[in-house]
Protein backbone atom coordinates (compact mmCIF):
# COMPACT_ATOMS: atom_id res chain seq x y z
CA UNK A 1 0.00 0.00 0.00
CA UNK A 2 2.68 2.48 0.68
CA UNK A 3 4.40 1.72 -2.36
CA UNK A 4 1.06 2.69 -3.93
CA UNK A 5 1.18 5.84 -2.35
CA UNK A 6 4.54 6.96 -3.75
CA UNK A 7 4.22 5.52 -6.68
CA UNK A 8 0.99 7.91 -7.41
CA UNK A 9 3.01 10.92 -5.51
CA UNK A 10 5.49 10.32 -8.09
CA UNK A 11 2.70 10.59 -10.73
CA UNK A 12 1.12 13.19 -9.63
CA UNK A 13 3.97 15.76 -9.28
CA UNK A 14 4.90 15.00 -12.91
CA UNK A 15 1.92 15.62 -13.77
CA UNK A 16 2.14 18.86 -12.13
CA UNK A 17 5.37 19.79 -13.34
CA UNK A 18 4.31 18.96 -16.89
CA UNK A 19 1.26 21.81 -16.25
CA UNK A 20 3.77 24.01 -15.19
CA UNK A 21 5.97 23.74 -17.93
CA UNK A 22 3.63 23.85 -20.74
CA UNK A 23 2.42 27.00 -19.54
CA UNK A 24 5.92 28.38 -19.56
CA UNK A 25 6.56 26.90 -23.51
CA UNK A 26 5.25 25.65 -25.95
CA UNK A 27 5.52 21.90 -26.80
CA UNK A 28 7.80 21.03 -29.88
CA UNK A 29 8.76 18.33 -31.42
CA UNK A 30 12.72 17.90 -31.39
CA UNK A 31 14.80 20.80 -32.60
CA UNK A 32 15.39 18.94 -36.44
CA UNK A 33 11.53 19.00 -36.90
CA UNK A 34 9.25 21.11 -38.72
CA UNK A 35 6.98 23.46 -36.35
CA UNK A 36 3.92 25.12 -38.22
CA UNK A 37 4.95 28.70 -37.42
CA UNK A 38 7.72 30.98 -36.19
CA UNK A 39 8.19 30.87 -32.73
CA UNK A 40 10.53 33.61 -30.43
CA UNK A 41 11.80 32.85 -26.80
CA UNK A 42 13.20 36.19 -24.93
CA UNK A 43 15.47 35.73 -21.44
CA UNK A 44 12.00 36.42 -19.21
CA UNK A 45 10.56 32.80 -20.50
CA UNK A 46 7.85 35.00 -22.64
CA UNK A 47 7.11 33.20 -26.13
CA UNK A 48 5.61 34.84 -29.34
CA UNK A 49 4.62 33.38 -31.88
CA UNK A 50 4.09 34.96 -35.54
CA UNK A 51 6.08 35.16 -38.57
CA UNK A 52 9.75 36.11 -37.84
CA UNK A 53 10.66 39.29 -40.50
CA UNK A 54 14.44 38.66 -39.63
CA UNK A 55 17.59 39.84 -37.81
CA UNK A 56 20.02 42.63 -38.68
CA UNK A 57 22.27 45.07 -36.88
CA UNK A 58 21.28 43.14 -33.66
CA UNK A 59 17.76 43.68 -33.56
CA UNK A 60 15.57 40.53 -34.27
CA UNK A 61 11.52 41.44 -36.00
CA UNK A 62 8.57 39.39 -35.59
CA UNK A 63 4.97 39.82 -36.11
CA UNK A 64 3.24 38.44 -33.40
CA UNK A 65 -0.36 37.08 -34.13
CA UNK A 66 -1.72 38.35 -31.14
CA UNK A 67 0.38 41.77 -30.36
CA UNK A 68 1.70 42.76 -33.83
CA UNK A 69 5.36 43.56 -34.58
CA UNK A 70 8.00 43.60 -31.94
CA UNK A 71 11.59 44.04 -31.88
CA UNK A 72 14.18 42.36 -29.43
CA UNK A 73 18.10 42.91 -28.97
CA UNK A 74 19.49 39.85 -30.58
CA UNK A 75 21.70 39.07 -27.49
CA UNK A 76 18.05 38.84 -25.47
CA UNK A 77 16.56 36.42 -27.35
CA UNK A 78 16.85 32.98 -25.85
CA UNK A 79 15.45 30.22 -28.87
CA UNK A 80 14.24 30.67 -32.15
CA UNK A 81 12.06 28.42 -34.42
CA UNK A 82 11.00 29.24 -37.54
CA UNK A 83 8.36 27.11 -39.95
CA UNK A 84 9.63 29.09 -43.19
CA UNK A 85 13.09 28.73 -44.65
CA UNK A 86 15.29 31.97 -43.68
CA UNK A 87 18.82 33.08 -45.11
CA UNK A 88 21.29 32.88 -42.22
CA UNK A 89 24.35 34.95 -42.88
CA UNK A 90 27.53 34.12 -41.06
CA UNK A 91 30.32 36.28 -39.82
CA UNK A 92 32.44 34.49 -42.72
CA UNK A 93 30.14 35.50 -45.06
CA UNK A 94 29.03 32.07 -45.60
CA UNK A 95 24.77 32.03 -46.00
CA UNK A 96 23.26 29.27 -45.01
CA UNK A 97 19.68 28.56 -46.33
CA UNK A 98 17.12 26.03 -44.51
CA UNK A 99 14.60 26.04 -41.84
CA UNK A 100 16.30 27.55 -38.33
CA UNK A 101 16.59 26.45 -34.41
CA UNK A 102 18.67 28.72 -32.06
CA UNK A 103 19.07 28.38 -28.69
CA UNK A 104 21.37 29.49 -26.29
CA UNK A 105 24.63 28.45 -27.63
CA UNK A 106 24.09 26.83 -30.83
CA UNK A 107 22.45 26.92 -34.11
CA UNK A 108 21.01 24.39 -36.60
CA UNK A 109 19.94 25.39 -39.82
CA UNK A 110 17.78 22.19 -41.78
CA UNK A 111 18.11 23.32 -45.79
CA UNK A 112 19.48 20.26 -48.27
CA UNK A 113 21.64 19.35 -45.62
CA UNK A 114 21.67 20.06 -41.68
CA UNK A 115 24.32 22.68 -40.35
CA UNK A 116 25.25 22.81 -36.71
CA UNK A 117 27.00 26.17 -36.08
CA UNK A 118 28.06 28.40 -32.71
CA UNK A 119 25.38 30.78 -32.35
CA UNK A 120 28.13 34.14 -31.79
CA UNK A 121 28.77 32.95 -35.56
CA UNK A 122 25.32 34.30 -36.86
CA UNK A 123 25.55 37.86 -38.55
CA UNK A 124 22.39 38.09 -39.87
CA UNK A 125 18.54 36.08 -40.44
CA UNK A 126 16.43 36.98 -43.42
CA UNK A 127 13.17 35.41 -45.05
CA UNK A 128 14.40 33.47 -48.60
CA UNK A 129 12.29 32.15 -51.86
CA UNK A 130 9.26 34.56 -52.39
CA UNK A 131 10.05 36.72 -49.32
CA UNK A 132 13.13 37.56 -50.02
CA UNK A 133 12.03 41.32 -51.68
CA UNK A 134 11.19 42.49 -47.88
CA UNK A 135 14.50 41.04 -46.62
CA UNK A 136 16.50 43.22 -49.25
CA UNK A 137 14.46 46.16 -47.51
CA UNK A 138 14.91 44.79 -44.01
CA UNK A 139 18.84 45.27 -44.37
CA UNK A 140 18.28 49.11 -44.12
CA UNK A 141 17.94 50.73 -41.12
CA UNK A 142 17.79 54.52 -39.99
CA UNK A 143 17.09 57.43 -37.92
CA UNK A 144 16.53 60.69 -38.33
CA UNK A 145 17.20 63.23 -35.20
CA UNK A 146 15.88 67.12 -35.14
CA UNK A 147 15.95 70.01 -32.59
CA UNK A 148 14.47 73.46 -33.30
CA UNK A 149 14.25 76.46 -31.02
CA UNK A 150 12.60 79.59 -31.90
CA UNK A 151 12.59 83.03 -29.85
CA UNK A 152 10.46 86.47 -30.70
CA UNK A 153 10.35 89.12 -28.99
CA UNK A 154 12.97 91.50 -28.33
CA UNK A 155 15.56 88.89 -30.20
CA UNK A 156 14.25 86.91 -32.71
CA UNK A 157 16.38 83.72 -33.02
CA UNK A 158 15.79 80.40 -34.94
CA UNK A 159 18.05 77.25 -34.31
CA UNK A 160 18.04 74.07 -36.21
CA UNK A 161 19.82 71.07 -35.89
CA UNK A 162 19.30 68.17 -37.40
CA UNK A 163 20.92 64.69 -37.55
CA UNK A 164 20.51 61.62 -39.82
CA UNK A 165 21.75 57.97 -40.41
CA UNK A 166 21.28 55.44 -42.90
CA UNK A 167 22.85 52.10 -43.24
CA UNK A 168 22.59 48.97 -45.01
CA UNK A 169 23.92 45.72 -43.48
CA UNK A 170 24.52 42.13 -45.52
CA UNK A 171 26.65 39.33 -43.89
CA UNK A 172 29.82 40.83 -45.52
CA UNK A 173 28.90 44.46 -45.98
CA UNK A 174 28.32 47.35 -44.36
CA UNK A 175 27.39 50.72 -45.69
CA UNK A 176 27.18 54.37 -43.79
CA UNK A 177 25.27 57.34 -44.71
CA UNK A 178 25.47 60.23 -41.95
CA UNK A 179 24.43 64.06 -42.15
CA UNK A 180 24.71 66.26 -39.18
CA UNK A 181 23.36 70.23 -39.79
CA UNK A 182 23.34 73.03 -37.63
CA UNK A 183 21.70 76.39 -38.72
CA UNK A 184 21.22 79.45 -36.57
CA UNK A 185 19.51 83.10 -37.49
CA UNK A 186 19.79 85.85 -34.68
CA UNK A 187 17.78 88.90 -36.03
CA UNK A 188 18.07 87.28 -39.79
CA UNK A 189 22.04 87.45 -39.39
CA UNK A 190 23.31 84.13 -39.68
CA UNK A 191 25.11 83.52 -36.67
CA UNK A 192 26.10 79.63 -37.48
CA UNK A 193 25.95 77.22 -40.73
CA UNK A 194 28.17 73.90 -40.77
CA UNK A 195 27.02 71.04 -42.74
CA UNK A 196 28.77 67.10 -42.24
CA UNK A 197 28.36 64.60 -44.67
CA UNK A 198 29.67 60.75 -43.92
CA UNK A 199 30.04 58.37 -46.12
CA UNK A 200 31.27 54.56 -45.14
CA UNK A 201 31.59 51.16 -47.32
CA UNK A 202 33.52 48.32 -44.70
CA UNK A 203 33.78 44.79 -46.36
CA UNK A 204 34.37 42.09 -43.76
CA UNK A 205 36.83 40.05 -44.92
CA UNK A 206 36.62 37.95 -41.23
CA UNK A 207 34.24 38.49 -38.12
CA UNK A 208 36.13 41.06 -37.35
CA UNK A 209 38.57 42.27 -39.55
CA UNK A 210 37.16 44.86 -42.46
CA UNK A 211 38.50 46.62 -45.15
CA UNK A 212 37.29 50.48 -46.32
CA UNK A 213 37.35 50.14 -50.32
CA UNK A 214 35.33 53.56 -49.85
CA UNK A 215 35.30 56.34 -47.18
CA UNK A 216 34.49 59.81 -48.32
CA UNK A 217 33.64 63.11 -45.69
CA UNK A 218 32.26 66.73 -46.82
CA UNK A 219 32.40 69.71 -44.38
CA UNK A 220 31.44 73.59 -44.74
CA UNK A 221 31.57 76.15 -42.00
CA UNK A 222 32.44 79.73 -43.48
CA UNK A 223 32.29 80.67 -39.87
CA UNK A 224 35.77 78.63 -39.59
CA UNK A 225 36.70 80.10 -42.94
CA UNK A 226 35.43 76.58 -44.80
CA UNK A 227 33.82 76.61 -47.58
CA UNK A 228 33.94 73.25 -48.27
CA UNK A 229 36.37 70.65 -47.12
CA UNK A 230 36.05 67.44 -49.14
CA UNK A 231 37.83 64.24 -48.31
CA UNK A 232 38.13 60.67 -50.29
CA UNK A 233 39.96 57.83 -48.99
CA UNK A 234 40.57 54.00 -48.23
CA UNK A 235 41.70 51.68 -45.01
CA UNK A 236 40.90 49.45 -42.64
CA UNK A 237 39.42 48.31 -39.28
CA UNK A 238 38.87 45.49 -36.72
CA UNK A 239 35.88 45.12 -34.16
CA UNK A 240 37.72 44.72 -30.85
CA UNK A 241 34.20 44.34 -29.29
CA UNK A 242 30.90 43.09 -30.71
CA UNK A 243 29.42 41.25 -28.25
CA UNK A 244 25.67 42.12 -26.84
CA UNK A 245 25.35 45.25 -25.55
CA UNK A 246 29.02 46.45 -26.06
CA UNK A 247 30.43 47.56 -29.38
CA UNK A 248 34.09 49.35 -30.04
CA UNK A 249 35.78 49.17 -33.42
CA UNK A 250 38.77 51.23 -34.65
CA UNK A 251 40.21 51.69 -38.54
CA UNK A 252 42.57 53.95 -39.87
CA UNK A 253 43.72 54.94 -43.40
CA UNK A 254 44.87 57.10 -45.96
CA UNK A 255 43.33 59.76 -48.25
CA UNK A 256 43.20 62.53 -49.97
CA UNK A 257 41.63 66.20 -49.25
CA UNK A 258 40.91 69.32 -50.54
CA UNK A 259 39.53 72.39 -48.73
CA UNK A 260 37.81 75.41 -50.79
CA UNK A 261 38.12 78.29 -48.19
CA UNK A 262 35.78 81.55 -48.45
CA UNK A 263 38.41 83.91 -48.53
CA UNK A 264 42.54 83.98 -47.75
CA UNK A 265 45.31 86.69 -47.28
CA UNK A 266 46.84 87.93 -50.18
CA UNK A 267 49.53 85.01 -51.54
CA UNK A 268 47.89 82.00 -49.64
CA UNK A 269 46.26 79.28 -51.54
CA UNK A 270 42.48 79.79 -51.43
CA UNK A 271 41.93 75.95 -53.04
CA UNK A 272 45.22 73.51 -51.01
CA UNK A 273 45.51 70.25 -51.27
CA UNK A 274 47.33 67.70 -49.46
CA UNK A 275 47.53 63.89 -48.78
CA UNK A 276 45.75 62.74 -45.03
CA UNK A 277 46.12 60.03 -42.94
CA UNK A 278 42.94 58.92 -40.73
CA UNK A 279 41.69 58.04 -37.98
CA UNK A 280 38.09 56.34 -36.69
CA UNK A 281 37.15 54.97 -33.58
CA UNK A 282 33.46 54.04 -32.36
CA UNK A 283 32.20 52.78 -29.21
CA UNK A 284 28.25 51.33 -28.06
CA UNK A 285 27.16 50.48 -25.01
CA UNK A 286 23.30 50.32 -23.73
CA UNK A 287 23.49 51.43 -20.12
CA UNK A 288 20.03 50.31 -19.27
CA UNK A 289 17.04 48.49 -21.13
CA UNK A 290 15.79 52.61 -22.60
CA UNK A 291 19.43 54.70 -22.72
CA UNK A 292 22.27 54.13 -24.90
CA UNK A 293 25.56 55.53 -24.97
CA UNK A 294 27.58 56.06 -28.54
CA UNK A 295 31.29 57.70 -28.59
CA UNK A 296 33.20 58.75 -31.95
CA UNK A 297 35.92 59.91 -33.05
CA UNK A 298 37.32 60.83 -36.09
CA UNK A 299 40.67 62.76 -37.15
CA UNK A 300 42.72 63.67 -40.22
CA UNK A 301 46.10 64.66 -40.46
CA UNK A 302 47.20 67.12 -42.99
CA UNK A 303 49.68 70.06 -44.23
CA UNK A 304 49.89 73.08 -42.60
CA UNK A 305 48.14 75.00 -45.54
CA UNK A 306 44.85 72.94 -44.97
CA UNK A 307 45.31 72.88 -40.81
CA UNK A 308 47.61 70.61 -39.76
CA UNK A 309 44.99 68.38 -38.18
CA UNK A 310 41.52 68.31 -37.81
CA UNK A 311 38.71 66.14 -35.84
CA UNK A 312 35.14 65.25 -35.38
CA UNK A 313 33.90 63.99 -32.23
CA UNK A 314 31.04 63.53 -30.02
CA UNK A 315 28.89 62.04 -27.28
CA UNK A 316 25.32 60.77 -27.56
CA UNK A 317 23.46 59.36 -24.97
CA UNK A 318 19.80 57.75 -26.35
CA UNK A 319 16.48 57.57 -24.38
CA UNK A 320 14.57 55.72 -26.20
CA UNK A 321 11.08 56.31 -25.38
CA UNK A 322 9.34 53.87 -27.45
CA UNK A 323 10.21 51.13 -30.55
CA UNK A 324 9.74 54.38 -32.53
CA UNK A 325 10.88 57.69 -30.65
CA UNK A 326 13.99 58.75 -28.65
CA UNK A 327 15.34 61.44 -27.00
CA UNK A 328 18.49 62.66 -28.46
CA UNK A 329 21.05 64.35 -26.08
CA UNK A 330 24.82 65.18 -28.16
CA UNK A 331 27.82 66.86 -26.93
CA UNK A 332 29.97 67.49 -30.56
CA UNK A 333 33.83 68.71 -30.68
CA UNK A 334 35.05 69.97 -34.22
CA UNK A 335 38.16 71.30 -34.03
CA UNK A 336 40.75 72.62 -36.74
CA UNK A 337 44.34 72.95 -35.13
CA UNK A 338 45.34 75.45 -37.64
CA UNK A 339 42.79 77.66 -38.93
CA UNK A 340 43.23 79.64 -41.73
CA UNK A 341 42.82 83.59 -41.39
CA UNK A 342 40.77 85.50 -43.71
CA UNK A 343 41.82 88.12 -46.20
CA UNK A 344 40.99 90.43 -43.25
CA UNK A 345 43.31 88.53 -40.74
CA UNK A 346 40.85 87.45 -39.22
CA UNK A 347 41.67 83.70 -37.45
CA UNK A 348 38.80 81.58 -36.61
CA UNK A 349 38.94 80.29 -33.23
CA UNK A 350 40.35 76.23 -33.54
CA UNK A 351 37.29 74.86 -31.55
CA UNK A 352 33.80 74.35 -32.00
CA UNK A 353 31.66 72.98 -29.06
CA UNK A 354 27.78 72.54 -28.73
CA UNK A 355 25.14 70.25 -26.93
CA UNK A 356 22.36 69.63 -28.96
CA UNK A 357 18.74 68.09 -27.54
CA UNK A 358 16.69 66.34 -29.88
CA UNK A 359 13.99 64.24 -31.28
CA UNK A 360 14.62 61.01 -33.23
CA UNK A 361 13.05 58.67 -34.79
CA UNK A 362 14.16 55.42 -36.04
CA UNK A 363 13.35 53.26 -38.97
Amino acid sequence: MQILRVVAAVVLTAAIADCVRAQDEPRFPDTTKDVTADWVQIYSSEWFKGKLHGMFDGELDIDSVELDRKTFDWYKVKVVRTAHVMEVGLRDGTVLVGKLYVDERKAIVTGTETREIPRFEILSIAPAGDQSHFAAFRRWSGKISSGVTVLTGNVDETDINMNSNLQYRTPRDRIDLDYVANISNNNNVSIANNQRFDGKWDRFLTSKFFVKPVNVEWYADPFQNIDSRSTAGVGAGYQLLSKGPLEWEISGGIGYQQTQYVNVEAGQDAKPTTFALGGHTKFKQQWTRILEFTYEYNFNITNLESGRYNHHMYALVENKWSKLLDLDITLVWDRTQHPQPDNQGNVPKPDDFRMVVSLGIDF
